[in-house]
């Protein structure tokens, strides 16, 4: 895939982003670790590892504390487990090497001292604004410290580690959105971003991470679950008369990314599929998905 068929893939897959001319120099993703890892993260991956190639260097931040400060979505006791879990799956796809952790780099001194003299130009009613989606006190509008603290620190991380360029959902977007002038403002950089459109769940519009396992595919699920969930998805969205959009996702945006080739006949069959296509369509599916997934099974336990 050149340079040019990359950005193609992206804009014809609802990507927003600024890139163009050339790949960036620094890239960052971070990722908390409140759950079991499901194929929404596949696209970060195959994103992260196709710029690599392109020369960009990256890094995946394990953001544990992010995991707790949002609303104690995982339990304090439980984070170094889960920061390991991630660990694994970023290492299965050969972004090992590029894994730091927040728990490290926010207890250096260089860290505390620039975060504190940063926090003084980030206006507290703002943050609230600009966590949008992102942080479950949005629903009700009960912010605690932590909350502060949380897009506080999203936002100087791209200061602190000198990116360039960063990587998160659609539904995170909105932190970087409103806080991209006030960082090029005090930096004097241009940063390019991506935003990726959120990967639906089988019986909810977003596959959470925090949601329990019948909305999503776990990357360390067999290929007879993964089939099983998949025809429970397509049924539904039969009933409903609705695209399936997780599949054309997976066939059109993820797959190609990491150089599987789209089914022409899946993706025909998907646009006005019957009840006799379901099972072609969730056994070829879940096949190829469990193909893409093998590097999980070699360093993750399966389910």
């Amino acid at each position: 895939m050149s340079w040019d068929d990359f950005i193609s893939h992206l804009n014809m897959n609802n990507v927003i982003h600024n890139l163009k001319d050339k790949p960036p120099k620094c890239i960052l993703w971070g990722i908390a670790p409140t759950g079991d890892i499901h194929i929404g993260y596949l696209p970060y991956v195959g994103i992260l590892n196709k710029l690599r190639r392109f020369g960009s260097n990256v890094i995946c931040l394990i953001a544990n504390y992010h995991a707790y400060l949002d609303s104690k979505k995982t339990d304090w006791e439980k984070i170094e487990s889960r920061t390991k879990h991630y660990k694994d799956f970023l290492r299965a796809y050969n972004l090992g090497d590029t894994v730091i952790e927040s728990k490290d780099e926010y207890t250096r001194k260089s860290y505390i001292e620039g975060f504190f003299k940063f926090s003084y130009l980030l206006p507290a009613k703002d943050l609230e604004e600009w966590a949008g989606r992102t942080l479950r006190s949005y629903l009700n509008k009960s912010y605690k410290l932590s909350d502060y603290i949380y897009v506080g620190t999203q936002i100087f991380d791209i200061i602190y580690f000198n990116i360039d360029s960063f990587i998160c959902g659609i539904d995170e977007s909105g932190i970087y959105r409103f806080s991209l002038s006030l960082i090029e403002n005090i930096t004097k950089k241009r940063y390019y971003y991506l935003y990726i459109p959120m990967i639906p769940g089988i019986y909810k519009d977003e596959m959470h991470a925090s949601d329990d396992s019948s909305n999503k595919i776990i990357v360390t699920e067999r290929e007879e679950g993964i089939n099983h969930k998949l025809k429970i998805y397509l049924k539904n969205c039969l009933k409903k008369k609705e695209l399936p959009k997780l599949v054309f996702m997976l066939e059109k945006f993820v797959f190609p990314l990491f150089d599987k080739k789209t089914n022409s006949e899946i993706l025909s069959r998907l646009y006005d599929y019957t009840e006799d296509d379901i099972e072609f369509i969730s056994k070829n599916v879940s096949q190829r998905l469990s193909i893409l997934l093998e590097p999980v099974r070699q360093h993750m336990e399966v389910i």
